[in-house]
């Protein structure tokens, strides 16, 4: 019973928003273990992840397009726009650079998505991550942006989990079955740290905490609603809504601690909250299907 409760992201994740908001005293002694929790999360969550089933064919294409394309424009777009504090629109920057979340993989079998166009495009985002986050971040962040440690920490988050997921892959263990309750602990250890460091931003700046609200609901639930209803509901119209919606925002959240004071990671903070009230919505919204 325990483990299924662990086993169950919802759950988690939701457990963690509301412990982030309500009891953030240990976030900053947690803050030093977001980057190596992270690493040790992607490389379980990679471990399913074939490299050789990279397939760069028009409906993967169009995934990466929705989700680096589109999804990245609405974010730099609305971000510069609507809000003028710099440290915001920076973390709006990190969220827009990083790749979608592996947990699109899971989520798409939920949701009676196309699981093989979702593993391929994920394969083909998660590459290009490596070049295009250092370039955008760089790009749009530069000033005062140490390059070389933008690409470490990058390499960390993204090529080490690669690497070392493709090695793990190759191991035969009965301790696998936990793999998704140590991923779902790992991630919601991630967002609770995220949250309680902006609790008190996240509580009293009001006037941001709507604008910033604005962004990201524009950003997950119009597009994604928008790339599921304009293919008509189907398997790749579930999989272009889940990659038009969703970021990695546990690796962007890292990425913005580590470049900036906590304050950027708020949109990222935030971002975790509305793409998990998105996944639930995708559920009862599919369900009678």
């Amino acid at each position: 019973m325990g483990m299924r409760v662990l086993s169950d992201a919802k759950i988690v994740f939701t457990a963690a928003i509301i412990l982030g908001l309500t009891s953030p005293e240990f976030a900053l002694s947690l803050k030093s273990l977001i980057t190596p929790a992270l690493v040790v999360a992607m490389s379980l969550s990679l471990r399913n992840l074939r490299l050789r089933e990279l397939s760069v064919d028009a409906p993967t294409i169009a995934a990466l397009f929705l989700n680096y394309g589109i999804q990245t424009l609405v974010i730099l777009g609305l971000s510069m726009a609507l809000i003028d504090d710099r440290l915001l629109v920076l973390g709006f920057i990190v969220l827009a650079a990083t790749p979608p979340a592996v947990s699109l993989i899971p989520f798409t079998y939920i949701l009676s998505g196309d699981l093989k166009l979702t593993t391929q495009a994920e394969v083909a985002s998660y590459l290009l991550s490596l070049l295009y986050a250092p370039a955008l971040i760089f790009l749009l962040a530069g000033e005062g942006v140490d390059l070389g440690y933008l690409i470490s920490t990058i390499g960390w988050l993204i090529l080490i989990p690669l690497v070392v997921s493709q090695i793990l892959s190759k191991i035969k263990s009965s301790l696998w079955r936990f793999d998704k309750a140590a991923v779902n602990l790992l991630i919601g250890l991630v967002i609770y740290a995220v949250l309680g460091l902006n609790q008190k931003i996240i509580l009293t700046e009001t006037g941001l905490f709507w604008t910033v609200n604005f962004v990201l609901f524009v950003k997950t639930f119009i597009l994604g609603l928008v790339a599921l209803y304009g293919l008509g509901k189907t398997d790749k119209a579930i999989t272009y809504s889940l990659f038009a919606s969703y970021k990695n925002s546990g690796v962007a959240a890292a990425i913005a601690l580590a470049l900036f004071p906590a304050k950027a990671s708020l949109p990222i903070a935030l971002n975790i909250v509305f793409e998990s009230a998105y996944i639930i919505f995708l559920e009862i919204l599919l369900r009678g299907d």
